[in-house]
Parts: C-alpha cells; sequence; structure tokens
C-alpha cells in the first residue's frame, strides 16, 4: 500500500529494507544500514510502512539517530487540513481525513479512509485502522493501535499503548496498555 502511494506521489522507490515483495516491485532488499547508507548517498528519503507499532516506532527512532529525512506522506486521495500537524514519518493514507488543528505524532499511520477530526491529538507510533474515526478534541496516547471501523467519541481519552477492537465505539477514557471492545468499549484485558 505505502509503495503504491509512493509511486502514484512521483517518487522513485529505489529499494526496501525487510519486506521480502521488493524484488517484485523491482527494487532490491537491504539491510537497515545498506539503506541508511543509500539514503545519505543519494539524498533520498525514508518512508514507514510497517503496520505493527512497537517495530514501526523502533524504525523511527533508528533512522532519526542517523539523520535520516523522515517527511510525511499523504497520499493524493487524502485531504489534510492547512492548520493540522503531522510528525516526522508519518503516513496518511488512501482517501483519510485529517481535520483542521489535528496534530499527529512521529511514525503515526493514519489508515485508509481513516478519519481523524479537528483538534485530534493522536501520539508517537499509533496507528488508525481503515475506516476507524477519532471525532472532535479526542486524544490518543503513543503506541496505541485504534481498530478498523472504531470509533472514539469527542473528547475521550485513549491511553498509551492501548487498544481498541475492530468496531468498537469508545465513550469513555481508556488507561494506558488497555484492551476495549464493543459497543459501548468495555475492556478486554490487557496489553
Amino acid at each position: 500500500m505505502l509503495h503504491d502511494v509512493l509511486v502514484r506521489s512521483g517518487a522513485t522507490v529505489v529499494a526496501v529494507s525487510g519486506d521480502s515483495r521488493g524484488p517484485a516491485w523491482g527494487v532490491p532488499v537491504l539491510d537497515d544500514d545498506e539503506l541508511a547508507n543509500l539514503v545519505a548517498r543519494t539524498g533520498g528519503v525514508v518512508a514507514l510502512g510497517v503496520g505493527d507499532e512497537t517495530r514501526r516506532t523502533r524504525l523511527l527512532e533508528w533512522a532519526l539517530a542517523r539523520g535520516l529525512p523522515l517527511p510525511p506522506l499523504v497520499a493524493s486521495t487524502a485531504t489534510v487540513a492547512g492548520s493540522a500537524t503531522l510528525g516526522a514519518g508519518t503516513v496518511v493514507l488512501e482517501h483519510a481525513h485529517v481535520g483542521p488543528s489535528a496534530r499527529l505524532g512521529r511514525g503515526v499511520v493514519v489508515n485508509t479512509a481513516a478519519v481523524v477530526e479537528h483538534d485530534v491529538v493522536v501520539g508517537d507510533g499509533s496507528h488508525v485502522a481503515p475506516a476507524a474515526v477519532l471525532l472532535g478534541a479526542a486524544e490518543v496516547g503513543a503506541g496505541t493501535l485504534v481498530g478498523s471501523g472504531a470509533r472514539v467519541l469527542p473528547g475521550i481519552r485513549v491511553g498509551d499503548r492501548a487498544v481498541i477492537g475492530a468496531g468498537a465505539v469508545v465513550v469513555a477514557d481508556v488507561p494506558d496498555d488497555a484492551v476495549v471492545t464493543g459497543v459501548p468499549a468495555r475492556p478486554a484485558g490487557a496489553r
């Protein structure tokens, strides 16, 4: 998916790291150090296409520590308000929307057709899965997964490293490391 977004934006993908699909795309698969050297030599940029929040955050920190450029990437069919802020390595995929004054941290994924409304804050390394909706002034902590089709109501706070199950409707604050599911969302364990 990220490969398609990059190509449609006019970028040339010259290599991938840790992805066996590279040869199918006609590009070499490099280890992390080879990729860092290539980016440094060519003046290229790095795009993070890893779905797992923990691994994506680790790769983000690795790239930032090496001074590799990690600009936000926005698909051509996505909309991002001019007053929204996107952190390094953040990706907004096809048909997603990021509203006015929303603030997305570093390494965030706003996946296909997801909606991040006005004044929402999303912490570093979080993933807003396909068709999930974060309504006005909601807050999502770092390293959190908001599952596909889930809804977080206005002003609700979701803690760090939490998991919101697919299709859940969050009507009350969610603590750090909690897993919630259902309508309305109820505790289903800990991460």
